[in-house]
């Protein structure tokens, strides 16, 4: 692993990526109110971080996507849809003031283009909400799709790894490597007489 510039965090389930993002949080921001959702229906949020800020609260929604390639619009504009419309039915009870994408590896340049642009989402938003939904999209609905506006961004792993570096016990934890010897029982009886002799 010498050389690298990210951390292989493609050896990693989808749960240890989510969990290795809530720790590295907890880590940073220890005086902060940090909550892991995991797989418990979480509605669109893997992780809700609540900071406090001089000038009061920030909510941040954080969505955790590791996959073996870049994570496509697709995917993008899928979370996107769940998080939009369950902020509008009170599924995800705190409107978050900015949600985030943790990727890795990264995001596509049209995933990118759809949360850097809230002209690009409107575009997007009531089919991509319909596709959800499996229904028509309400007027209400609609309106706050067009308003709602999260400032989305995101993190890959170039960057989450960077921020990991100054914690290293936790990459120990998600990524260290222990050597083993293997041996049969002959190898180890002539490896304590010769310490004994």
């Amino acid at each position: 692993r010498d050389g690298r510039h990210t951390l292989p965090f493609q050896e990693l389930s989808d749960d240890e990526f989510e969990v290795f993002c809530f720790l590295l949080l907890r880590l940073e921001y220890p005086e902060d109110d940090i909550r892991y959702y995991g797989n418990t229906g979480d509605g669109g949020r893997d992780i809700v971080h609540r900071r406090t800020t001089p000038n009061g609260g920030v909510v941040r929604l954080i969505q955790c996507k590791r996959y073996e390639a870049n994570v496509g619009i697709v995917v993008v504009r899928k979370d996107m849809a769940k998080v939009w419309v369950n902020v509008f039915d009170g599924t995800i009870p705190d409107r978050p003031d900015e949600v985030v994408f943790y990727a890795v590896t990264d995001l596509t340049n049209p995933a990118k283009d759809l949360i850097d642009s809230q002209d690009r989402w409107r575009q997007e938003a009531g089919a991509a909400i319909e596709d959800h939904l499996n229904k028509p999209v309400s007027e209400e609905l609609a309106r706050h799709a067009a308003e709602w506006w999260p400032n989305p961004t995101s993190e890959a792993a170039l960057s989450l790894t960077e921020r990991a570096r100054k914690r290293t016990p936790l990459i120990e934890e998600f990524f260290g490597v222990r050597k083993v010897i293997d041996g049969n029982v002959g190898d180890v009886t002539n490896a304590v007489c010769e310490r004994v002799l």
